[in-house]
């Protein structure tokens, strides 16, 4: 194969034309790839080339092939059986390898969606176990009241302000609103309720004012009145290190708007576009894991894992609890080995 190659590139223009025109086409794509793309003119230019002179090529190289190879009745029957028991395997064998992979592709996206959805629980605990002290702090003024409910978050959260970071506290008794963070740093933007929270507790991701959170709702019936208490986690870095410790680095994509207030400038490459029910829409990557790394290979068979899903938060202040089909998505880099120890684990709990 190779000296008919060869033989055909020395005599034929077109074959050695069909050559250059496939490296220029590789070398496209290495500066596409390192480089953060190339103009659409240069890959135009190459399709409008590579498309009539390939077949040509391939054309030509097939007919040789038949010429000096499949003459003989032995080689026919050779290759006959190759598409017969080969290639069916071959298909059968791949088939199955892509089947795998998207099933855990989908087990990657599965595992982070439940981790942040029992992160948002976990904070609807927090808050609750909040709620109950309420019973014990005097109840004068709802001014003194909210303070000291908020020595008490700040007093018990205060050691593990690690193990929530951002993590922004609410408390409402009537009109009076109160909202600071761990470290007592009082905010100037109350967390409003909705109408359509009103009365109940939740926990889950939210969208509110084009960012995404993780927020838990709790109420208590007090003297004054019903208070209550709402826990909002923003996505950070550091959280989806938590969130992705044992599986792999998350990468957190939403709409695009201005990136003023980025701590860094977007490099290239970090832009998707996808298709939604209300038509394409394009994201950018807002945030990535600080120092999750993904797992070592144990095997050469322990493959890596991608795979993107939607976050589907509820818009916090739409009329009614709604999913946000357009608030962002994420993306996900794991191996075969560490998701299949992480359905051991889980196995092991349900166990």
């Amino acid at each position: 194969m190779l000296r008919l190659f060869f033989k055909e590139y020395r005599s034929h223009r077109m074959v050695r034309f069909a050559t250059w025109v496939s490296a220029y086409g590789v070398a496209l794509w290495i500066v596409g790839r390192f480089q953060g793309g190339v103009p659409d003119l240069l890959w135009f230019i190459f399709w409008l080339t590579f498309i009539p002179v390939v077949i040509y090529a391939l054309l030509r190289l097939g007919k040789l092939v038949k010429r000096k190879i499949l003459w003989r009745l032995r080689w026919r029957l050779m290759v006959t059986y190759v598409f017969i028991a080969v290639v069916p395997i071959l298909l059968i064998l791949i088939l199955v390898g892509l089947g795998g992979y998207i099933l855990n592709g989908q087990f990657a996206s599965f595992l982070v969606s439940s981790k942040l959805h029992d992160r948002a629980d976990q904070l609807r605990h927090v808050s609750h176990a909040l709620t109950h002290q309420a019973d014990y702090v005097s109840q004068d003024t709802p001014e003194s009241f909210l303070q000291q409910l908020q020595v008490l978050a700040v007093n018990d959260l205060h050691e593990h302000a690690g193990d929530y970071p951002g993590l922004e506290v609410t408390l409402r008794l009537g009109s009076v609103a109160r909202a600071f963070k761990l470290d007592g740093t009082p905010l100037s933007n109350p967390v409003a309720l909705p109408a359509w929270v009103e009365g109940r507790t939740f926990a889950g991701i939210v969208v509110d004012r084009n960012e995404v959170q993780l927020r838990a709702v709790d109420r208590r019936r007090t003297k004054l009145g019903e208070v209550t208490i709402i826990y909002s986690q923003p996505f950070t870095a550091e959280l989806l290190d938590q969130i992705g410790a044992g599986i792999g680095p998350i990468g957190l994509f939403e709409p695009e708007h201005d990136a003023k207030g980025l701590d860094e400038p977007l490099k290239a490459g970090t832009h998707l576009s996808v298709n939604t029910p209300q038509g394409k829409s394009s994201l950018e990557l807002r945030l990535r894991s600080k120092s999750l790394a993904v797992p070592p290979p144990v095997s050469r068979l322990d493959y890596t894992i991608r795979n993107l899903a939607a976050l589907d938060p509820v818009r916090w202040d739409g009329r009614k609890e709604e999913r946000e089909e357009n608030a962002g998505m994420f993306y996900v880099t794991s191996r075969l080995v560490a998701l299949d120890r992480q359905l051991i684990s889980s196995l092991g709990r349900f166990s």
